[in-house]
C-alpha cells in the first residue's frame, strides 16, 4: 500500500494478525540496516486498510520507491543501457556485501524484491525471510512449504541450508 505520512509518501507492508511474529523478526533486522541499497524502514503502525475491515492491522512503514520493482521496471521502461545495468547489478552486490557485514542472509533475493529508487539506482527489500546468521555459518530452515524455489541456491532444496553464499546464487539468478 500508498500512504502519506508528514507531506510525504510511504509504502505499507500490512500484515494479518497471525504473521506478526514474522513481522517483528522483519523489523529487528531492518532497524540494523542503514545503507543506501537497502530499503529504508521508518517505522511500524496500525492502519485501517479499508472502510470494511473490522479494527486494524499491523503495518511495516517504509520508504516508498515510486518506480517500484526492478522486474516490473524492466517490463515496462526497460534500462537505458548497458550502463544502467552495471549500476543496478553493483548497487545489489553493495546491499549483499553490507547484509554479510551484519551477519544476515536475506534469501528472498528476487527482481521482485529489488525495488528501483530512482532511474540508475536500485534498493534490496522485503526481509520477510531475512535471518541473522549468530555462527557466521549457516541456517537451515525446518519446512520447504512458501519458499520462491526459481531463486534458491541447490543447498536449499536438498538439505533446506541457508549461507551467504545462497544469496549470491539468487543475486546470480537476478542478474541472469
Amino acid at each position: 500500500y500508498q500512504a502519506l505520512c508528514d507531506d510525504k509518501y510511504v509504502a505499507l507492508k500490512v500484515v494479518s494478525d497471525n504473521k506478526i511474529s514474522s513481522l517483528s523478526e522483519e523489523i529487528k533486522i531492518l532497524t540494523k540496516l542503514r545503507h543506501r541499497n537497502i530499503v529504508e524502514i521508518r517505522g511500524f503502525s496500525n492502519v485501517d486498510v479499508d472502510q470494511y475491515s473490522k479494527g486494524t492491522s499491523k503495518a511495516l512503514v517504509m520508504e516508498f520507491m515510486p518506480l517500484g520493482s526492478l522486474v516490473k521496471f524492466l517490463e515496462t521502461k526497460g534500462p537505458e543501457d548497458n550502463l544502467e545495468m552495471t549500476k543496478f547489478a553493483t548497487d545489489i552486490a553493495c546491499g549483499l556485501d553490507f547484509l554479510a557485514s551484519k551477519h544476515i542472509i536475506h534469501r528472498d533475493l528476487a527482481a521482485r524484491n529489488i525495488l528501483v529508487a530512482s532511474g540508475n539506482s536500485v534498493k534490496i527489500a522485503d526481509f520477510g525471510l531475512a535471518h541473522i546468521l549468530e555462527d557466521d555459518t549457516q541456517y537451515e530452515y525446518r519446512s520447504a512449504r512458501g519458499l520462491p524455489y526459481k531463486w534458491h541456491a541447490p543447498e536449499s532444496f536438498e538439505r533446506h541450508l541457508f549461507r551467504f553464499e545462497s544469496d549470491i546464487w539468487s543475486y546470480a539468478i537476478v542478474i541472469w
